[in-house]
């Protein structure tokens, strides 16, 4: 049986992708030319961040995070942890563009992700960009521990989004 996939849904998928990888590859000095702003995003949309990795069961890493050990833990106390490990992440990029020494609490918001049954991914992947764009401004931010992590979490999304089709992710 042959399966069709929505090749236009997947080639802008794809773009999208590339464009944040063209971004991740430009030098230090051309990244500084570029002038731009920054702020820190809202509760709502870290939310949606944290609630990504549970659905797609990516592990979440973080400079500022430390996974707690046991077998029996609080959700709530790990969506927290990780919500605020973003959050300070993008503080410090604020505070870094800004020459300034904000913090701010995380409070996990549980989004509404799941829609007609069906993973608004568009809602994810808009978040992780916009977390991106809003985080870039500390130094190395594209080869620190949370970008590789978020690369892995588009990562897994697009994988699901080609097996739902059908196919198989394959190799060259």
């Amino acid at each position: 049986m042959v399966h069709k996939i929505n090749a236009l849904k997947v080639v802008e998928l794809l773009k999208k992708f590339r464009r944040a990888k063209k971004y991740a590859l430009l030098n230090e000095k051309e990244k500084e030319k570029k002038i731009m702003s920054c702020y820190v995003l809202g509760n709502e949309s870290l939310s949606v961040i944290v609630k990504a990795f549970e659905i797609y069961q990516v592990e979440f890493r973080a400079e500022c995070f430390k996974k707690t050990l046991g077998a029996i833990r609080d959700v709530n106390k790990m969506r927290c942890a990780m919500g605020q490990a973003l959050l300070d992440i993008n503080c410090a990029s604020y505070n870094y563009r800004y020459n300034e020494s904000g913090k701010y609490k995380f409070q996990y918001i549980d989004p509404v992700i799941v829609k007609n049954g069906k993973i608004d991914t568009g809602l994810i992947l808009g978040c992780i960009e916009s977390f991106e764009y809003q985080s870039c401004e500390i130094p190395n931010y594209y080869s620190s521990i949370i970008h590789m992590t978020l690369c892995n979490l588009k990562d897994a999304m697009l994988q699901r989004y080609i097996e739902k089709d059908g196919f198989e992710v394959g190799w060259a």
